[in-house]
């Protein structure tokens, strides 16, 4: 499956009290008055004169420390740079922040009041199961996480030091947009179970913010399907947006395109629609998510052959986030910012055949440089 994820301590001894120094004098008994107060006096003087060296000894051992000390830390210690962290963010938390809490910790039943075209979109894509998109960015951030260990527990890669080159997957996805994206690592992966998996990243840094560039191109040699899982994040001013295109090609005839927008504590927005066959996510469907208010639309029915086919579009679905209680006439305020698709998009747009050709990695980049490739 795809979804597509620790440092050594590092520091200084604390310098040790110095030990062993031990008595400087003796106290000796002695016989006699005036030879036994010489002997005293004698016997003060050495006294502050050995406590004097024992002090400037100990002062001496602890400067010798702390040099060695920096000595250790400068020599010794692994360049920052050499084993920094890939930098790579999360993406599941901010979508999953930007979800109403009510659509994915619906593992019970929806609420009577709840609209039946709405339960569908629940059932389908905040369930166990293979449209669970919130999962499958877990699986994502699962690879993230494998990425940077990698990164922390040796010398860094050879590649996250190269300059970005741009991939633009296909000429347009089925809501007639682009999405151009920039790697500088490629990892491939043929000992997967049934698969072989191409890991590709790569981080832009702006003026303004950075965007992280994931993807994870899995291509069938057995009972996995094949796929794509496309994520851009992009963190301006603290506030993090994640993009993701995820499609899948059954065969040469089906395909499901999800495309799925979600800003940090603020609105998800989802579309999604199958092709061809049964694949459980609709004809095209569109959800808006916000803090008060959830809409849906579209064509909840399946298309052919499994099921009567598409063409039963629904009226619009209105909620209350928190309950998704019927909420008829709020949602007004709610403006889609992705464009939506169909099961008819896909199918005149040939795109179980493109779904292949972006799981397949067609027109990367050939230069780019395997991540296990240290600098």
């Amino acid at each position: 499956g795809l979804f597509f994820f620790f440092q050594a301590e590092d520091g200084i001894r604390d310098a040790q009290e110095s030990r062993g120094l031990g008595d400087v004098y003796k106290r000796q008994g002695q016989k006699g008055g005036s030879s036994g107060t010489a002997v005293a006096e004698t016997s003060t003087r050495a006294t502050s004169t050995c406590c004097k060296v024992a002090i400037g000894v100990a002062v001496g051992l602890l400067v010798v420390c702390g040099v060695l000390a920096c000595l250790y830390f400068l020599v010794f210690k692994d360049d920052s740079s050499s084993n920094s962290s890939l930098n790579l963010p999360e993406v599941k938390p901010p979508v999953q922040r930007a979800t109403p809490s009510a659509l994915y910790t619906t593992r019970r039943a929806v609420g009577p009041d709840t609209p039946s075209a709405l339960t569908t979109v629940v059932d389908r894509f905040f369930k166990d199961g293979p449209t669970d998109f919130l999962d499958r960015l877990g699986m994502v951030d699962q690879r993230i996480t494998s990425l940077d260990n990698r990164q922390m527990e040796g010398s860094e890669r050879k590649c996250v030091t190269e300059a970005l080159q741009t991939w633009t997957p296909t000429a347009s996805f089925p809501d007639g947009s682009t999405f151009p994206m920039k790697f500088s690592c490629k990892e491939v992966m043929d000992d997967q179970p049934d698969s072989t998996l191409t890991v590709l990243f790569g981080v832009d840094v702006g003026g303004s913010g950075n965007t992280t560039y994931l993807a994870e191109l899995q291509v069938s040699t057995g009972s996995n399907p094949t796929m794509a899982v496309l994520v851009k994040a992009t963190n301006i001013s603290g506030t993090t947006t994640v993009e993701v295109w995820q499609t899948i090609a059954i065969s040469s005839s089906y395909s499901s395109w999800m495309h799925i927008k979600g800003i940090d504590s603020e609105t998800l927005e989802l579309s999604v629609a199958g092709q061809g066959l049964n694949l459980g996510v609709g004809c095209g469907v569109r959800l808006f998510a916000g803090p008060n208010y959830t809409r849906s639309d579209g064509d909840f029915s399946d298309p052919a052959p499994a099921n009567p086919g598409c063409g039963s579009v629904m009226d619009p679905v209105c909620v209350d986030s928190i309950a998704l209680g019927n909420s008829s006439g709020s949602c007004s305020s709610l403006v889609y910012t992705i464009d939506g698709f169909t099961n008819t998009d896909l199918d005149s747009g040939a795109y179980q055949t493109i779904a292949q050709s972006i799981s397949e990695g067609t027109g990367l980049p050939s230069t780019l440089t395997d991540f296990n490739e240290q600098a």
